[in-house]
């Protein structure tokens, strides 16, 4: 059940009345039960995944909470619990892809060796969920928060349906406080509804009108890059830097606006990131849950920054290297998180050098033109790993940096063949009227710190009405449609 499909929008609506309308105490429940039913849409088996690594964190962090003296019996019940909910994820994940490994390898071992490989489907949301259970598990181990003894609330905690499949991956005691707020106040409040609807609406748009029109052109474009010149190359990869964003980042803003409609704030993941003056800076504004988990819980676990440099720089790759491992079972991902990781590295390794650079040339830093100069060239380098990310192989990302770079193509922009490449003009001028319109909310999160909702909110009730009906109309007419009028899957939903 996908949040841009007619199931959901018939299931939602459907929770709701019954959200409002049962007793309060009861909301944490039927939450629970509604956040399983709509898991077991994708295949009812795999709830029982979800439900062991439910249990199992549940019950370890109990008795972590019931040793807390004895250190070394707490160690040995967070390394089972780990290893169990870790070697679920790992299992599904990435056996078929280090059993492939394993056949490249072995011919040239001269070992006579065949590991079999298993076609398994991995359940949806496993990493999300497994990180988020397994991060409140550490939490109470290090005595950083406080143990759920509520197995239902702490059941909804790592369930709840709106971020179970693609996040954002969230903290327990976050969470918890708002779970026990649901039985203690009204919230059927116009406003909050309207807000999150006002949420959804954007959503929905950046998905369907946005994402899924610049995928028409960039899977055309990936898909046969052999046949392609630089240019039409270089606007595929800029188009799939944007593609991904607008559709991670509509998935996540539409689990804020059903949740905020059901009473629950999750945190926003993302905070403008391609308008970053650094990577490092790109990483505070992207997937910004993951980023935080992986420094909270693997760098800050390796020493983080209170060691060495080297050893500083060795927990900042190990660190990338898993982001790209946890993303996907393959070398693509692998590369894509090294690189981020060599980009991390070179920027504190250089850091000194262009210091002296604009001193001794008096640049100046806090100008305009060079902060935009800083933002284009990370975007650059950002679409660079892009590619590897996209790509079907290592050669294949290879190939279409080395035809990008060495095919020339400049006809391409006057003779009006890039209209032949999966959208129409008409198509292309709808693209660029929407992401005109992406800009501006973007610049407003960007000077204002606050998401469009915050913004619309402020408006008189006039422009409010207008622009929900603008969004609701516009993602009727514009929207990108399937079969059936359902659309395409959100892209984080095979992370």
């Amino acid at each position: 059940m996908l949040f841009n499909s007619i199931e959901f929008l018939v299931f939602f609506p459907l929770i709701l009345i019954i959200y409002f309308i049962i007793p309060r105490k009861l909301r944490t429940l039927w939450l629970l039960l509604t956040s399983y039913c709509f898991y077991a849409c994708y295949n009812p088996l795999y709830t029982l995944l979800l439900f062991a690594s439910t249990a199992s964190t549940y019950a370890a962090a109990f008795l972590i909470s019931k040793n807390p003296d004895r250190t070394s019996i707490k160690k040995l019940i967070l390394i089972l619990t780990l290893c169990l909910n870790i070697g679920l994820l790992g299992f599904y994940k990435y056996t078929a892809f280090f059993a492939s490994t394993l056949n490249a390898l072995i011919p040239s071992l001269r070992i006579d060796l065949n590991a079999p490989l298993l076609h398994l489907i991995m359940p949806l949301g496993i990493s999300f969920y497994t990180f988020q259970a397994v991060g409140y598990l550490i939490d109470v181990y290090r005595d950083s928060a406080l143990v759920e003894r509520n197995f239902i609330k702490y059941a909804l905690f790592v369930s709840f349906f709106p971020n179970v499949l693609s996040g954002p991956i969230e903290r327990g005691s976050f969470m918890f406080t708002q779970f026990d707020h649901l039985k203690e106040r009204k919230l059927l409040h116009a406003d909050r509804i309207f807000s999150g609807v006002r949420l959804m609406l954007w959503g929905y748009l950046l998905k369907m009108v946005l994402a899924d029109r610049v995928a028409i052109f960039v899977d055309t474009v990936f898909d046969s890059y052999y046949m392609y010149g630089s240019t039409v190359l270089f606007l595929a990869a800029v188009g799939y830097a944007f593609q991904i964003y607008w559709d991670f980042s509509g998935y996540t803003i539409i689990a804020l606006g059903a949740a905020k409609i059901l009473g629950i704030e999750l945190i926003d993941n993302f905070d403008t990131p391609y308008l970053s003056v650094s990577v490092k800076d790109f990483w505070r504004r992207w997937h910004i849950s993951l980023s935080s988990w992986l420094k909270d819980y693997i760098y800050i676990s390796l020493g983080g920054n209170r060691c060495s440099k080297p050893r500083k720089y060795l927990n900042i790759m190990i660190t990338f290297l898993l982001s790209g491992l946890w993303h996907g079972a393959a070398f693509t991902y692998v590369i894509w998180g090294a690189l981020h990781g060599i980009y991390q590295i070179a920027g504190e390794v250089f850091l000194p050098l262009r210091k002296r650079i604009h001193t001794a040339l008096h640049i100046k830093t806090e100008c305009f033109s060079y902060r935009l100069k800083q933002i284009i060239g990370t975007f650059i380098w950002i679409d660079l790993a892009w590619i590897f990310f996209r790509s079907a192989s290592l050669p294949d990302a290879m190939n279409y940096i080395w035809r990008m770079i060495t095919r020339h193509d400049f006809w391409v922009l006057s003779d009006q063949s890039l209209y032949e490449l999966g959208l129409s003009i008409t198509e292309c001028n709808v693209l660029l009227i929407f992401f005109v319109i992406f800009l501006f909310f973007e610049y407003i999160k960007y000077k204002r710190k606050m998401l469009i909702d915050s913004f619309i909110a402020k408006q008189n009730a006039v422009f409010r009405w207008g622009f929900t009906f603008f969004l609701f109309f516009s993602i009727i007419i514009f929207g990108i449609y399937g079969p059936n009028f359902n659309s395409s899957q959100f892209l984080y939903f095979k992370f």
